[in-house]
């Protein structure tokens, strides 16, 4: 049995350990999702929160992000 958390812009079921569906992963520029792996990997925790924060606000300026409390 697999462990499924909610993506955190839409709230669809993905695996754990990732932090979006691959839909709206993708949808970000690669340098973001370059920041995003670096600072998870690097356990930069501020510059990891930094960096979904830019995440987030680029998936409410595209009109995708659904009200809820992510993981």
């Amino acid at each position: 049995m697999t462990d499924h958390r909610e993506c955190r812009c839409c709230r669809m079921p993905i695996p754990t350990g990732k932090l979006a569906c691959g839909k709206h992963w993708f949808m970000l520029d690669l340098k973001l999702r370059r920041d995003i792996n670096m600072a998870w990997q690097s356990h930069d925790h501020d510059a990891y929160v930094h960096a979904v924060r830019r995440a987030d606000a680029a998936w409410q300026e595209a009109g995708l992000w659904k009200a809820g409390n992510p993981k």
